[in-house]
């Protein structure tokens, strides 16, 4: 690989790193009757941002599932990109781990979870995931962001 390739993948996996940062979700479904299984998930709208992000996952030899969905008419149909093997999102994620700033700590526990099978993870993973509590947020700020402005 010549270095204009070498620096065109590591902006691609920053730029994925972004995008997963703000419009993904790693997470593991946890279901009474099966083993809990991970998933890594990018929603959006935009098909240009959804094909960018296919053509990035699709250079680690991944090739994700891709669903549409309109859940309302008078809203825009929403674009969903899926890894759903376990290898394939272990991969993707410590490709990704050094630039992921707020999934960071849910991509480490589920690499953690893919590769030792602890019940635990998977409730540490559903924690960080709640929504509506101070105890979901994995960053911490010395300054708060109004204190910024």
């Amino acid at each position: 690989m010549n270095r204009d390739n070498q620096q065109e993948t590591v902006e691609n996996i920053c730029w994925l790193a972004g995008a997963f940062d703000a419009d993904g979700t790693i997470s593991i479904r946890d279901t009474v009757n099966r083993t809990p299984n991970p998933y890594f998930d990018i929603s959006n709208t935009d098909d240009s941002f959804i094909d960018k992000t296919v053509k990035i996952i699709k250079t680690f030899g991944i090739n994700p599932y891709i669903s549409e969905q309109k859940m309302n008419k008078k809203w825009k149909k929403v674009y969903r990109v899926r890894v759903h093997k376990r290898e394939q999102i272990k991969i993707l994620l410590n490709a990704l781990m050094p630039f992921l700033t707020a999934k960071k700590a849910r991509a480490s526990l589920v690499i953690n979870y893919i590769e030792n099978q602890e019940r635990n993870i998977v409730d540490e993973v559903k924690l960080l995931n709640k929504r509506g509590t101070t105890d979901s947020s994995e960053t911490t700020r010395e300054t708060p962001i109004r204190a910024m402005i």
